[in-house]
């Protein structure tokens, strides 16, 4: 589910644009719910983008008539209270866009999950891999008591 909030659309548009040449979206677009957390919600989300919102005001800007380029000379102007709004935002938003299968088309690794017919793997020197095979389980197993 994408968001029906305007500035949180216009803060996550500002993090990542959209370019429509490539066929990308900008950060409103995804489906940045799908990767929430229970413990994050869209209020929360809400809550950070006002907060954002409410330092472009100070300046006596609206935020949604803001060029991109503006908006980052205030946010940054303001890095000791912005940078942890930013990270939280960018987090999320990060992890729904490159995880839309627009975005994933775009950039040339494929939307459709490598299962359950798994990628074609081309027949190559399985010699190559005689090191790994040797070398055998690099793990440690655990006993598990449940």
């Amino acid at each position: 589910m994408t968001f029906n909030h305007p500035s949180l659309n216009a803060v996550l548009d500002f993090m990542i644009p959209a370019d429509h040449h490539r066929g990308m979206p900008g950060g409103s677009k995804v489906r940045i719910a799908d990767v929430l957390p229970p413990d994050v919600t869209e209020q929360t989300l809400i809550n950070l983008a006002v907060h954002l919102e409410s330092i472009v005001n100070s300046h006596g800007k609206e935020l949604r008539s803001l060029a991109s380029q503006e908006f980052w000379e205030i946010i940054n102007s303001h890095r000791q209270v912005t940078d942890s709004v930013v990270r939280e935002l960018g987090k999320w938003l990060l992890m729904a866009y490159y995880t839309d299968p627009r975005v994933r088309d775009s950039i040339g690794v494929g939307a459709r999950a490598p299962f359950p017919n798994g990628y074609v793997v081309h027949d190559g020197n399985l010699e190559l891999l005689e090191q790994v095979f040797e070398r055998g389980p690099i793990y440690r197993k655990i006993a598990n008591d449940k």
